[in-house]
């Protein structure tokens, strides 16, 4: 199942996109954009204890494979894929690039939060998933570039984000920041999916009926019930 209004029967036509132009119409020819981007060890510890310290929750995500909804995503997160290393100071190595959550100073991420903010305030939750989910396919659909990192090399998420070369964790991170910052109840989950090394969001909805949010392959699907994701914690 795509997430929202996206599936096969109406991906490519002009029904589909003239959706998408009703739900954000600021997004018409990328200006919105084009705007905030130019503008200034138990393996069952499924709770991630509310830890504030960016280090420490990028070590705690390292290690166990998951960040809870009762816990945001501090300034200073890191991500350093399955192969990187995180030391009490901070530093970090990895064979892929380490991505760093920043909501001061990433202009795109910080564009999304305003927006989605605003656009989702009066929305129920599911909904809310569902807007959040489309606003980052839309974006990653529509704004391709091609950026090449370096191992070890830091980077921020939303700068990341629609790079034809990534790998779809900053989509992950994103919507957990964004689910953060409008009360949605999002973890960031690390696991296997199809039994290659992935992260998902999964969204607690009310009357238990928690949804995984794969934003990068546009998927979603019922957290109780998938047998494809398979999360580091269980």
């Amino acid at each position: 199942m795509r997430i929202g209004c996206i599936n096969s029967a109406n991906y490519n036509n002009n029904r589909y996109f003239n959706t998408y132009n009703r739900n954000f119409p600021a997004f018409s020819g990328l200006k919105f954009f084009d705007r905030f981007e130019k503008s200034d060890k138990s393996k069952n510890n499924k709770n991630s204890k509310l830890i504030d310290n960016p280090i420490e929750q990028s070590k705690y995500f390292k290690d166990f494979g998951i960040i809870d909804y009762k816990t945001k995503l501090a300034n200073g997160f890191m991500d350093v894929a399955s192969s990187g290393m995180i030391s009490d100071d901070g530093s970090c190595t990895s064979s892929r690039e380490i991505i760093v959550v920043d909501k001061n100073n990433d202009k795109v991420l910080k564009g999304l939060i305003e927006h989605s903010k605003k656009a989702t305030v009066n929305m129920p939750d599911e909904q809310k998933a569902n807007y959040i989910s489309n606003l980052i396919a839309f974006y990653t659909d529509r704004k391709r570039k091609n950026i090449t990192t370096k191992p070890n090399e830091k980077i921020l998420a939303g700068e990341l984000l629609g790079s034809i070369s990534a790998s779809g964790r900053q989509n992950s991170i994103i919507f957990k920041v964004i689910s953060d910052e409008t009360g949605l109840k999002t973890d960031l989950v690390k696991g296997t999916k199809f039994g290659v090394k992935s992260i998902w969001n999964v969204v607690h909805l009310p009357n238990r009926k928690d949804k995984i949010y794969d934003t990068y392959s546009q998927v979603v699907e019922n957290a109780n019930k998938s047998k494809i994701y398979v999360p580091m914690y269980k």
